[in-house]
């Protein structure tokens, strides 16, 4: 049922979407936990949708622990992974091909894209 509402507009949660590929890789929680370092606690909530997705930092460590492409963990968050220039260079040419907005305009959201992508990414 969940890879049908995944297929039918993305309309799965974050929560829903993580637990199924958890489940499929034969994960509990308590071994997502021990392999992530949080708590299994946080993930029923998250899983649950009680709280929100947790950060990139964590979205990696997750997609690691249940054997998924980060990709996507980061789409079920709505977000692009970090280093996705494919995605990044999307966003940008909705923004420039959209003709409601002027040059002005255009040029403001990509700065704050940029801007905004710059301070998702971990620190090294």
């Amino acid at each position: 049922m969940l890879l049908h509402l995944m297929q039918q507009r993305d309309a799965a949660t974050f929560g829903q979407v993580l637990k199924y590929w958890r489940t499929q890789a034969g994960r509990s929680l308590r071994d997502v936990e021990a392999a992530t370092g949080m708590s299994a606690t946080n993930l029923s909530r998250i899983e649950r949708a009680v709280v929100g997705p947790p950060p990139n930092f964590v979205l990696d460590k997750l997609a690691t622990a249940i054997g998924v492409e980060r990709a996507v963990l980061y789409k079920a968050a709505g977000r692009l992974p970090p280093g996705d220039e494919e995605g990044k260079r999307g966003v940008i040419e909705a923004i420039m091909a959209d003709p409601e907005l002027t040059e002005k305009q255009k040029a403001y959201l990509i700065q704050g894209f940029r801007l905004l992508r710059d301070k998702s990414r971990p620190a090294e």
